[in-house]
């Protein structure tokens, strides 16, 4: 245990330990984002082949979910997930119907669709992190923050950047842009107050004595920044979730 003072007190708890989790939760971030840089070469992104071995191989397509081809060939999860007789036929038809809206939705409501889009993209990566960050403070003694409060201060940055992202590529008008930038005020405001409350109760929870957990304050600080490339970089949605995703795939090898 490391001690700054007579009254702060801080440790290195680490999930799996010190080299994995710097390699598999802190690294992917400065990785991801000279792999951006890079796919901004001319040479590189003229290159189909290259750029999809790239982004495939770090798990952005249909590898990220390569891990679950296999289940679909057990009959008992198949059938699990698409039922037996009409329920298939139900669920195969819905699943259709879902696509064919999309394919409207993109052409007469593109903004919804990729709102829509984005928020299962977001919660998906979202939970994933809030999961990790959880799991670091199974060591007994040292400063817990409330969950509702530890949590919220990421899903706050999640949807601020969320909303910064449309405001900047969909708004086709005077009054979404303004509804969104309004949007983008008010739960900014509501993340810094978060996170200030955040801060506080740390802060009064180590003066008591008990240690903070640098490790897992340096992944919550992460997971505060995690989407800032949506709202900050990026021609298009894909390159504004590259590294998001690149980080998020990391995360999913070592869990």
């Amino acid at each position: 245990m490391l001690s700054r003072d007579s009254k702060l007190h801080f440790q290195f708890s680490w999930l799996l330990n010190a080299r994995l989790d710097i390699a598999f939760f802190f690294f992917p971030a400065l990785a991801a984002a000279a792999l951006y840089a890079l796919l901004q070469s001319p040479g590189v992104a003229g290159s189909a082949v290259f750029s999809l071995l790239i982004l495939q191989g770090l798990g952005i397509g249909p590898f990220h979910i390569g891990a679950t081809w296999s289940q679909f060939e057990d009959k008992t999860i198949l059938n699990h997930l698409l039922g037996t007789g009409f329920r298939r036929i139900s669920v195969i038809l819905s699943l259709l119907a879902i696509a064919a809206l999309s394919c409207t939705a993109m052409i007469f409501f593109p903004v919804l669709l990729t709102a829509l889009f984005m928020a299962t993209s977001i919660h998906h990566m979202l939970r994933q992190n809030v999961g990790i960050l959880l799991l670091y403070h199974n060591h007994g003694t040292e400063c817990v923050v409330a969950k509702e409060l530890e949590v919220g201060t990421l899903h706050k940055a999640a949807w601020l950047c969320a909303l910064i992202y449309l405001t900047r590529f969909t708004a086709q008008s005077n009054w979404q842009y303004y509804a969104l930038v309004a949007g983008s005020i008010v739960v900014g405001a509501a993340l810094a107050v978060s996170i200030k409350n955040y801060l506080g109760q740390l802060y009064d929870q180590a003066k008591s004595g008990r240690p903070i957990n640098c490790s897992a304050l340096m992944f919550w600080a992460v997971s505060i920044g995690f989407f800032s490339p949506l709202a900050l970089v990026g021609k298009d949605y894909n390159q504004a979730l590259l590294i998001p995703l690149v980080m998020h795939w990391c995360q999913y090898i070592a869990i």
